[in-house]
């Protein structure tokens, strides 16, 4: 078993905590984290995971809110990965302690996309944080909507003149993939873990393989 004693393990969700709860047992199905956790409105129980009950959060800001407000006060270790029910760790195997290097790494977002002109890197839906950077991010005004957006691209200087570090592309695409990027192939093999409907969900090949990882959630 992979040892990450200063690591959480979490997800956030009041729309399908059942599904989220089999992300967080499948990411850990190999690793040793300090402590799983779900943060959820649902009355659930879920062995092996700690319930943190939570107002319900109907819609993306308010998920955007406390991801970016609250969480931080949650948490007492010095990462975290967050996991969604349509992002999580498939090969445990591909851990690197390198990615502890960085403040923020997220699935690496093609040049082409009109959000992500200060920075590419990333996703946050499947991302490692420092608690420095939730604290930090914590600080800020909430006048957002996408999290990820406005702490890599929006705020990108201020985190920078804070001394936190985003993991470059080259790093971020061997932590997890979403869209197809020119950097490397799309192959979820070959990444530590996932995330979501990037483009890539839309293309045959690689939509099937997103749609294979997704399905190891009914075994589990």
């Amino acid at each position: 078993m992979l040892e990450l004693s200063n690591v959480t393990l979490l997800a956030i969700d009041c729309i399908q905590p059942e599904m989220a709860c089999r992300a967080l047992k499948y990411s850990a199905r190999e690793i040793n984290f300090s402590e799983v956790l779900l943060f959820t409105s649902a009355d659930l129980v879920c062995q092996g995971i700690t319930i943190r009950n939570i107002d319900e959060l109907s819609d993306l800001a308010g998920y955007s809110r406390f991801c970016l407000k609250k969480l931080f006060s949650h948490v007492s270790t010095d990462f975290i990965i967050t996991v969604q029910a349509d992002g999580f760790i498939i090969n445990p195997h591909l851990w690197r302690d390198e990615f502890l290097e960085y403040d923020y790494i997220g699935a690496p977002w093609p040049a082409s996309a009109p959000w992500c002109a200060r920075n590419r890197v990333g996703n946050g839906g499947f991302s490692l944080r420092s608690r420095r950077f939730m604290e930090l991010a914590a600080l800020l005004d909430d006048d957002f909507k996408h999290e990820d957006v406005f702490i890599t691209n929006t705020q990108y200087d201020y985190f920078i003149t804070h001394g936190c570090r985003y993991a470059p592309v080259e790093v971020a695409m061997r932590f997890a993939l979403e869209a197809k990027v020119p950097e490397c192939e799309y192959d979820l093999n070959n990444c530590f873990g996932f995330h979501g409907k990037g483009d890539a969900f839309y293309h045959c090949s690689e939509g099937m393989q997103f749609k294979e990882r997704i399905s190891l959630l009914y075994h589990i």
